[in-house]
């Protein structure tokens, strides 16, 4: 795993620093230039949130599969600024197209062909 980035201008010694640590695999925290962390917490191998150094948190939330073989899914993402909560979209999918509901109600769906590559993007 990535464990650090160094910035060392011109010289050898270094400036700056980036530090990414890990618990079983999953990046759970990065440490930027001025000492300021970003945090990641995960529920069962699964992103559940993450926040930066301002206090800004995205929580994230799963479908469950109903076959072992088939990927968790996102659900929704919702965001929170400091004690302020903020907008969150919901996400549906379907064979080659994922619908995404802001929380105003607005639906943009997105088709992929059968490689994955998005094929076409359109407002409801």
């Amino acid at each position: 795993f990535l464990s650090q980035i160094q910035y060392t201008g011109t010289g050898t010694t270094v400036l700056h620093r980036v530090v990414f640590y890990y618990t079983s695999s999953c990046l759970t925290k990065v440490r930027n230039v001025d000492g300021k962390d970003s945090d990641y917490t995960y529920s069962g191998g699964l992103l559940k949130t993450a926040s930066d150094i301002d206090n800004y948190l995205l929580t994230y939330t799963y479908n469950t599969p109903s076959q072992t073989w088939q990927p968790y899914r996102v659900k929704s993402v919702s965001e929170k600024d400091g004690n302020a909560d903020g907008g969150s979209l919901t996400f549906s999918y379907a064979h080659n197209q994922t619908s995404v509901t802001d929380y105003n109600g607005n639906v943009e769906i997105y088709q992929f062909n059968d490689f994955g590559n998005t094929v076409g993007k359109f407002r409801v």
